[in-house]
C-alpha cells in the first residue's frame, strides 16, 4: 500500500505519543463535530513539500452547552451579529441576580436559524464574565422520554463532578451539623430532610416516583417541583444560575410546569434564568 495517505498516516503513527490519538488536519475537519482536539504543532512528512498540521484527539463532545458550536470543514465559525438579542438575554440574566428570583426567556425559530449558536455565545459570555455562575445544561430528544429529563441531564452532570455522587451531594446540601450551627435539630425537620432528599435521590436516579394516582400523584409532583427549587438554589448558595433546555419543543409535561412553578412568586426563590430553546414550524 502507498500513496499521500499512508505516509501521513504513518508520520502520525511515528509521531504519536503513547494511548493518544494524533491526526492530521484533513481528519481534524472530518470528526470536529463529534471529537474536541488540541493543537499538537507540525510535523514534516515525506513526500510532502510543507509540514503537516497536527492534533491530539481529547475526548468526545459530551453535547453540553459549552461544546455546542458552528463549524465549517472543521474550523469554528466567529460569532457575528445578533448581538441585540445577546444583549436582552444579558439584561434578563442581570435581573435574575439582582433581584435573586428566577425568570424565563424563550428563544424560538426554525431549524437552521441559529438558535443553538447563540446559546452557545451567551453561555460562553456569561461563564466569562461570571465564571461562578451554576450552570445547568439538557437537551430533550424524542428517545429520552424520562420525567424531566433535561432537566435531570444538568443536575446529575453537575452534582457528579462537583460532590462526586449524587448521594453525596445531597448530604453536603440539605444536612446540617449540630455541631456547625449550634441548634437542636427537630425529629419531625430531620424526617421531612430525609423525604426530601429521598425524593430527589428517586428523581436523579431515574427511579418511581408516581405509584399512586389522581390527588396523590399530583402531591408527589408538588413536593418534587418545591425539592428540586430548593435544591437549585441550595447549589447556588450566593451565585446565580443559568438553566439552559435545549429543544424544548420536545420537553414533557411536567418539565414545562416545573418551570412554570419555579418563576411564580410562591416557590422557593431561585438566583436563575431559564433559557428556553425551542424549534418552531415556519
Amino acid at each position: 500500500v502507498m500513496g499521500d495517505a499512508v505516509n501521513v498516516a504513518s508520520r502520525m503513527e511515528t509521531a504519536c505519543e503513547t494511548d493518544r490519538i494524533l491526526v492530521a488536519s484533513n481528519t481534524r475537519r472530518a470528526i470536529a463535530e463529534r471529537f474536541v482536539v488540541s493543537d499538537a504543532g507540525r510535523f514534516d512528512v515525506k513526500g510532502k513539500s510543507e509540514p503537516v498540521d497536527a492534533y491530539y484527539v481529547e475526548r468526545e463532545r459530551t453535547g453540553a452547552l459549552s461544546d455546542m458550536g458552528s463549524f465549517f470543514e472543521g474550523v469554528p465559525i466567529p460569532f457575528v451579529g445578533r448581538f441585540e438579542q445577546l444583549d436582552a438575554m444579558k439584561l434578563a440574566f442581570a435581573k435574575a441576580e439582582e433581584q435573586r428570583r428566577a425568570y424565563v426567556v424563550k428563544l424560538t425559530g426554525p431549524v437552521g436559524s441559529g438558535k443553538s449558536r447563540i446559546l452557545s455565545e451567551f453561555s460562553r459570555c456569561t461563564m466569562e464574565t461570571s465564571p461562578e455562575t451554576l450552570l445547568l445544561y439538557g437537551r430533550s430528544t424524542r428517545s429520552t422520554g424520562g420525567l424531566m429529563e433535561p432537566l435531570k441531564q444538568g443536575l446529575n452532570s453537575v452534582l457528579t463532578e462537583r460532590w462526586g455522587s449524587v448521594q453525596e451531594a445531597l448530604s453536603a446540601l440539605f444536612e446540617e451539623e449540630p455541631e456547625a450551627t449550634g441548634a437542636e435539630h427537630d425529629d419531625s425537620d430531620l424526617g421531612f430532610k430525609t423525604n426530601l432528599m429521598e425524593l430527589l435521590d428517586a428523581f436523579l436516579s431515574g427511579g418511581e416516583l408516581f405509584v399512586g394516582a389522581g390527588e396523590q400523584s399530583l402531591s408527589v409532583r408538588r413536593t418534587l417541583f418545591w425539592a428540586l427549587a430548593q435544591l437549585i438554589a441550595k447549589m447556588c448558595a450566593d451565585r446565580s444560575a443559568l438553566i439552559v433546555i435545549s429543544d424544548a419543543h420536545m420537553a414533557d409535561e411536567a418539565l414545562t410546569d416545573f418551570v412554570s412553578f419555579l418563576i411564580d412568586s410562591a416557590a422557593p426563590a431561585v438566583p436563575a434564568l431559564v433559557m428556553w430553546e425551542m424549534q418552531t414550524t415556519p
